[in-house]
């Protein structure tokens, strides 16, 4: 009786085992899904991404930016225009600015507002441009300007400083909207950076910040909203709570300045770029001419494996995380004494 017991015992055993199973794997799949919804998307692989679409420009690039939807890529050039482009066909839309189609001499600088950074607002109405304003070869100044999308609409302008000694490199809409965020670089004897807040409805200062002993180049707000990431000259990123306005953390290890700054949409990987104007740092001439991708935990920094044939201008992750924008100052033109022929590449994040 007990082996035809144990027999009896070990058929309704192995019947039963696949439902237990069954059981479990259901909890475990259900808390998994759980952890999904509610965990961050994974991160982006950047290394090794392919070349989607090419956009080629007459100038070199100097700005780049997504609309929210993630359907429009704004892109500014050396010829101060700001145009606007399908991001999934690369056709072209509008231009917001006329062209400077003039032949320049050397160090002859025409008349108007240099685009060093573009920025939609969230709901993707505004677009704000920012940088230098330039006058019978002088600078006098920097400022942002408002334009209305998608009729181009020229909405406003904010006059950031009137110095000669500051230069207005980056701008950023706050996550509500309503102010926008300027990162200038000032040089008075010491190179100093500057961050100020501005009301987006009357131009006015909100708030300015303390001085950084660091020059300014790029700024940009986390996913998340807690964060104010600022590019600095030293090669250097850093967090600043936006709660208290104090320095929250470093990344460091960078040999380059950062001169555009984009996160990933999950907040886990920002893209950089050095920008132009740059000798080779000990005749390394190919950094330059590469988006960098720095870690935003663990703050390690590595090179995209595929570079541009020029200077890497601006960089702008799209909405989705899945294509990564970058564009190029292009190549130095003898005759028109300009950058001509800048491109951006739209790459496919795998």
């Amino acid at each position: 009786m007990n082996v035809i017991a144990l027999l009896i015992i070990a058929i309704v055993w192995t019947a039963i085992m696949p439902v237990m199973n069954s059981i479990q794997t259901g909890k475990r799949d259900f808390a998994s899904n759980n952890i999904r919804q509610d965990a961050q998307p994974k991160k982006a692989i950047v290394l090794d991404p392919a070349v989607e679409l090419e956009i080629k420009h007459e100038v070199g690039v100097t700005a780049l930016a997504y609309s929210p939807d993630g359907r429009t890529l704004a892109t500014g050039d050396d010829d101060y225009s700001i145009q606007l482009w399908d991001a999934g066909t690369g056709q072209f839309e509008l231009k917001l600015t006329q062209l400077d189609r003039g032949v320049r001499s050397t160090g002859v600088y025409p008349d108007g507002q240099r685009i060093y950074s573009l920025a939609f607002s969230p709901d993707g109405k505004t677009l704000a441009s920012a940088g230098d304003v330039i006058k019978n070869n002088l600078l006098v100044g920097g400022r942002v300007t408002l334009w209305e999308i998608p009729s181009g609409k020229l909405l406003r302008t904010i006059i950031v400083n009137n110095e000669i000694t500051t230069y207005t490199k980056s701008v950023v809409f706050a996550p509500d909207g309503k102010s926008l965020v300027t990162g200038m670089t000032r040089y008075k004897g010491m190179d100093a950076g500057e961050i100020s807040e501005w009301n987006v409805e009357t131009g006015a200062l909100e708030r300015k910040w303390k001085p950084l002993g660091v020059e300014v180049y790029s700024v940009t707000f986390s996913p998340d909203g807690r964060f104010l990431a600022v590019g600095c000259s030293d090669g250097t990123i850093k967090f600043w709570d936006l709660k208290t306005r104090e320095l929250h953390r470093t990344l460091e290890g960078g040999m380059y300045r950062v001169f555009s700054l984009s996160f990933s949409p999950d907040g886990g990987i920002l893209a950089s770029c050095v920008g132009p104007g740059l000798p080779g740092v000990a005749g390394a001439i190919e950094p330059l001419m590469k988006v960098h991708y720095w870690d935003a935990q663990t703050g390690r920094s590595d090179p995209m494996r595929a570079s541009h044939r020029s200077f890497v201008t601006a960089v702008a992750f799209s909405p989705h995380g899945q294509h990564l924008a970058s564009g190029d100052e292009g190549v130095f033109s003898e005759s028109s004494h300009k950058n001509e022929d800048g491109t951006v590449k739209i790459w496919r994040l795998k």
